[in-house]
């Protein structure tokens, strides 16, 4: 199964760069239902009020961790500090997020973390993590590929998840974007969460230690094996 991105392709490059910095574009569709499209036309000047809404000083905050992080003097503390400024953000922005217990949306899209966090969330939880060189191709088309850790529509390993579990809020009304509808990619208006891109990027600048969490750690079946 080939995957959806060249790393060797620049204008893919460009793409995930884009994406990573901007996030997903909110615009209608004509596969999407129509309470879906009239939602999309308000959905970006609702998360952006939603996000206004959150204390203006948890900002501060959160770059002054991002940066402990990334002067850490080990890998195992820079994580630590990572998270840190990850439960920060979430506290401030999550009372004002449509996220609800029991929502899975989020275990059902890609999750890109480093080796350095993948290695921390392996010794949190006993595992070990499958290294880059045996990693298996990954593409997804739809909602067809949960997280490995999503048991019974929640995460198993909640408090050793990864920064960008931690940070990935719908700024939305409600859960209406987020509910899964096979092979109907849904533009969700997430929190904003570049700092956490940049300081993550800066502890692991190197992009063959990138990969998501299915990559390290398997398929589904793998997980409930081990």
């Amino acid at each position: 199964m080939k995957s959806q991105l060249d790393p060797m392709n620049p204008a893919d490059i460009e793409q995930a760069l884009r994406t990573l910095t901007g996030g997903v574009e909110i615009h209608g569709d004509p596969k999407f239902s129509d309470e879906i499209n009239e939602r999309l036309l308000t959905a970006g000047e609702t998360a952006q009020a939603n996000a206004g809404r959150a204390d203006p000083a948890t900002s501060l905050h959160v770059r002054r961790l991002l940066s402990v992080a990334i002067k850490a003097p080990t890998n195992a503390k820079k994580v630590a500090w990572l998270h840190k400024a990850a439960d920060t953000h979430a506290a401030a922005i999550g009372p004002h997020a449509a996220c609800h217990d029991g929502c899975s949306h989020c275990c059902h899209v890609p999750v890109a973390i480093s080796r350095l966090e993948a290695l921390a969330m392996g010794r949190a939880i006993g595992r070990s993590i499958i290294e880059p060189e045996y990693h298996e191709p990954l593409a997804f088309r739809g909602y067809e590929a949960p997280c490995p850790f999503l048991v019974d529509n929640r995460c198993s390993v909640y408090n050793a998840r990864p920064a960008v579990c931690r940070t990935h809020f719908n700024l939305d009304a409600d859960d209406l974007l987020c509910r899964l509808t096979p092979g109907q990619d849904v533009p969700v208006p997430y929190s904003d969460t570049r700092l956490f891109v940049f300081a993550a990027t800066e502890m692991e600048p190197n992009p063959g230690n990138w990969a998501d969490i299915r990559q390290w750690f398997g398929s589904p079946a793998r997980a409930e094996s081990v």
